[in-house]
């Protein structure tokens, strides 16, 4: 187990014994992908997710708090597992304010979500297709130690599988040329949207004179937003391209 930079183990179980030998050759520079129907649900090695890209398919084992350590992964796919909506709701709060980039891609397979719910709270963009479901937002962070502030998050309603993506604003979000076209703006929107909040919360606490000139900033971002064809519908900000 020393020389190898992919593995992928298949069959109906595996022991600890045997992912406790794979774990410990983990680096960042290897994929592991552990298709086995059943893991130990006991398990536990601080190297479950230092490969560069790992995947579980029974991922049972796997509690919500391991994830708030991930630092700098390539790709996280868990199917199989035992978080609840209101566990998931929070770690992608975390990871929209973490200072630090954690992933650029996370897969993790749900029952039912309330994407609404799931999002609620979040300054971003909202799809308005009904499959999949998509919010655009930036990261909170206040350092300059992430540099993929670029974050979106997809629910595919059919196949029940919640897709978290970060990337830096100045690459483009697809490799597809097309939907290139439908995202180009996203990140001056969301600039804009946050410059809207801001302002939002200082209209709460302002005087009287200071909340005329607010809500005349306030109906200006309103204005260069349906510039990009931005559209608020009952609290919800959308766009009419996806």
């Amino acid at each position: 187990m020393k020389n190898w930079n992919e593995l992928c183990v298949y069959g109906k179980e595996i022991s600890s014994e045997d992912l406790k030998m794979i774990m410990d050759t983990a680096t960042s520079h290897r994929s592991f992908e552990c298709a086995v129907r059943e893991m130990p649900l006991d398990f536990k090695h601080e190297n479950a997710f230092k490969f560069s890209l790992q995947l579980y398919h029974d991922a049972r084992w796997v509690k919500i708090d391991d994830l708030y350590g991930l630092r700098n992964m390539v790709r996280v796919a868990l199917y199989k597992n035992c978080f609840t909506h209101e566990q998931l709701k929070l770690f992608i709060n975390y990871w929209v304010n973490s200072e630090v980039d954690m992933f650029s891609e996370m897969l993790i397979e749900t029952d039912s979500l309330n994407f609404e719910n799931l999002v609620d709270g979040l300054i971003g963009l909202q799809g308005s297709d009904i499959n999949p479901k998509l919010f655009f937002t930036l990261s909170e962070s206040s350092s300059n130690g992430r540099e993929q502030t670029m974050l979106r998050i997809s629910y595919d309603v059919r196949e029940n599988w919640l897709l978290l993506e970060a990337w830096d604003e100045k690459n483009k979000a697809s490799k597809n040329d097309e939907e290139n076209k439908n995202f180009e703006n996203v990140a001056m929107i969301l600039t804009l949207l946050r410059k809207k909040k801001k302002l939002e919360d200082l209209l709460e606490v302002a005087n009287e004179e200071a909340k005329l000139e607010l809500n005349e900033k306030i109906n200006e971002l309103i204005a260069a937003l349906s510039e990009f064809n931005v559209i608020f519908i009952d609290g919800k900000v959308t766009h009419q391209l996806f």
